[in-house]
């Protein structure tokens, strides 16, 4: 990410709340985890820390959404959700989408506004905040 210079961002948006609590412990704690992932990526990028950096950032971030989805997947087949096998082609999607993207970084083919559109779009907002949340429902109405 060679070229950027320090600027402040406005990160609050990746901080858990209640919105996206799906009533299931292990799930809550690795969304709390992928968005401070997503968090320090970001404040790193944003800092103008060294591209190696940003790589392992990227890189971990990728892995552990691996290992949620994983999870997830697992959890949703589990529980019987109807939507289980199309959630689960979305996070295919967004794991594609996630390895295309640090391909291109370690090319130095992507900038810093494609990794915050990938976070804060597809990861956060697409997917966390609304895809998940679709889960989270049937998970309480099942406990109920």
């Amino acid at each position: 990410m060679a070229g950027y210079s320090p600027f402040e961002l406005d990160l609050s948006s990746l901080d858990f709340n209640a919105s996206l609590n799906s009533g299931d412990l292990v799930i809550d704690a690795e969304h709390v985890h992928l968005l401070a992932s997503a968090k320090t990526l970001l404040s790193a990028a944003s800092h103008g820390k060294p591209v190696r950096e940003i790589q392992t950032l990227l890189d971990t971030l990728i892995r552990d959404m691996a290992l949620h989805f994983a999870h997830e997947d697992r959890l949703m087949s589990k529980s019987g959700w109807s939507e289980a096998e199309h959630h689960a082609g979305i996070h295919r999607l967004l794991m594609s989408e996630a390895e295309r993207l640090a391909e291109q970084h370690r090319s130095s083919l992507v900038s810093f506004l494609d990794i915050y559109r990938f976070i804060i779009g597809s990861l956060v907002r697409d997917h966390l905040a609304i895809h998940d949340v679709e889960f989270h429902h049937f998970l309480q109405e099942d406990q109920e």
